[in-house]
C-alpha cells in the first residue's frame, strides 16, 4: 500500500481536554498517536487502517496485546469505529478534521504567489515608482 506523503496531521484542542485520552496509560496513548499518524498517511481509505501484525510492529513495537488493548479502549469510548470490512477501523470525523483546502496544494500556492507578485509589480509600475534595475552599464 503506497504511503501518502502528508506534511500535516491536524490535531485539535478537544484532544487536549479529552478525558478518555488523558486517562490512558502512556504506552496506549503513544499507540493512539501513532495510529493517527498511520491513518493520515494512507492514500486510499484515508483515516482508516487494518489491524494486523505489520500495524502492531509500526505503532506498538510489535506488541500485539498493547495494540489490542488500545483498540478496545478507543472502541469502548467511541474514539474509534469498526469498518464494514473485518479487521478495519477508522477514527470518527477524521476526514473532516484532516480536510485539505485547494490552497494547501503546492500548485495552487505557486499560482497564488504568482498572482500576488504580478499585482505588486502592477501597483508599483502604476504608482510611478517602478523598480529600477542596476545593469552595470
Amino acid at each position: 500500500m503506497p504511503a501518502r506523503r502528508t506534511s500535516w496531521l491536524k490535531l485539535y484542542y478537544h484532544h487536549k481536554n479529552d478525558a478518555v485520552l488523558n486517562a490512558m496509560p502512556d504506552d496506549e496513548f503513544r499507540v493512539w498517536f501513532k495510529l493517527l499518524i498511520h491513518a493520515a498517511d494512507r492514500d486510499e481509505r484515508r483515516g482508516a487502517f487494518r489491524e494486523d501484525a505489520a500495524l502492531a510492529l509500526e505503532v506498538a513495537g510489535g506488541d500485539r496485546d498493547l495494540l489490542q488493548r488500545t483498540l478496545a479502549r478507543l472502541l469502548d469510548f467511541g474514539r474509534l469505529e469498526t469498518e464494514e470490512e473485518p479487521g478495519w477501523y477508522a477514527f470518527p470525523g477524521f476526514a473532516d478534521e484532516q480536510r485539505r483546502k485547494p490552497s494547501d496544494e503546492p500548485a495552487e500556492t505557486r499560482e497564488r504567489q504568482r498572482r500576488s507578485r504580478a499585482r505588486r509589480r502592477a501597483e508599483t509600475t502604476a504608482g510611478g515608482h517602478a523598480a529600477s534595475r542596476v545593469t552595470g552599464s
